[in-house]
């Protein structure tokens, strides 16, 4: 009689098991909590699927974990025993995962307590067996290709890697604890008022209309669903010329003579001079601008000044990963309606962005 290699089972959001093809699936994996919790989280979380290599915590074998959200209150949950891809040893994935992480060699070496040589030695391995001859490629091909493990090794606090984001989530619904809600202000009495600064002339001005518009309609939803804690939202607007600094500058600062408890900007605000201003007024701030060298950290500003400061898009480095994950689970759970099909990719021209197009053409060629 041949031995089992794959089990499943389903999960629901309060982390029961439920059978899928039949009951030993739910048996099995009613024997690792630690997967059946972070199934439990990728159904908080707002991804629809995830796949990563798990070591059996029993047993000397590598499990393929894959996680696909069904009918959205259940999460189909699949563990297949392999063999690590490309040869690679316990220590290289770990090695890789930290690097798609962007982890650093010397970062590397203080989560995993051995020296940055031997990080060095395993990271040219892992260029040998991958057929990957730069770091950033490697990252790429990891993310591509699903080369990452649970849990993360070492102590991590913060990650790229949507592992990384589910393993945060199951921490937190293990000890019992929500997520922390920001509060702006705790006064029932008038409203929560949000500051929009907007281009009223210049480069963007119609996405800045449908800013403001989409803005207001979803103060509108929010207030009829009962506001924030009891609270209801107001808009207050600011009006700028986008190719004008001082003119962006003053819309900025109407906002703040208004009083508004927070402000949120499209993509066109991205000045340090204004996010100086912003953070020196100690009010949250959320702005779109997706430019590499637009974060707080690029920018380089005080680390006391910028706690308040909130990057809402992801960088425009990470757009092309974003496509890729996109595809994959196309090509895993769809293969018939991308079979025979060829992508097209249009580039627009553009010096004040970058979003990795080189490294996204280059690991699309590589998806089987």
């Amino acid at each position: 009689m041949n031995k089992r290699t794959d089990w499943s089972c389903l999960v629901d959001n309060k982390g029961n098991i439920l059978e899928w093809e039949d009951k030993s699936g739910a048996d099995y994996f009613s024997a690792l909590p630690e997967i059946v919790g972070y199934a439990q989280a990728l159904l908080i979380s707002k991804r629809d699927f995830l796949s990563f290599f798990y070591r059996h915590p029993k047993q000397p074998i590598w499990l393929e974990i894959s996680f696909l959200r069904h009918k959205q209150i259940f999460n189909l949950v699949q563990a297949k025993e392999v063999t690590l891809p490309f040869e690679l040893s316990k220590r290289e994935l770990e090695i890789l995962t930290l690097v798609s992480s962007g982890l650093t060699n010397k970062e590397i070496s203080a989560q995993l307590y051995i020296s940055e040589r031997t990080i060095e030695k395993h990271i040219e391995h892992l260029f040998e067996k991958t057929g990957i001859e730069s770091r950033t490629m490697l990252a790429v091909f990891a993310v591509s290709k699903n080369l990452y493990c649970l849990p993360t090794p070492g102590n991590l606090e913060t990650a790229v890697l949507a592992t990384h984001k589910i393993e945060q989530i199951a921490k937190d619904l293990q000890v019992g604890s929500s997520m922390p809600i920001f509060a702006i202000k705790q006064n029932k009495g008038r409203p929560i008022t949000i500051g929009v600064p907007y281009v009223a002339e210049g480069l963007g001005q119609i996405d800045a209309q449908e800013l403001v518009s989409g803005t207001q309609l979803a103060i509108e939803t929010i207030n009829q669903q009962g506001g924030i804690n009891g609270r209801m939202l107001q808009l207050e607007t600011a009006g700028f010329c986008v190719e004008d600094k001082n003119s962006i500058l003053l819309a900025y600062r109407q906002l703040v003579e208004k009083e508004v408890d927070a402000i949120s900007a499209s993509y066109a605000c991205y000045s340090p001079d204004i996010h100086e201003y912003v953070a020196q007024q100690r009010i949250p701030y959320l702005h779109f601008a997706s430019h590499s060298h637009s974060n707080k950290v690029a920018q380089n500003l005080p680390i006391e000044q910028i706690d308040n400061i909130f990057q809402s898009c992801a960088n425009d480095v990470n757009y092309g990963l974003g496509v890729l994950r996109f595809l994959q689970v196309y090509q895993q759970n769809y293969p018939q309606f991308i079979a025979q099909k060829r992508l097209l990719v249009i580039t627009v021209k553009w010096k004040k962005v970058y979003i990795g197009m080189e490294t996204l053409i280059s690991s699309l060629k590589q998806l089987n």
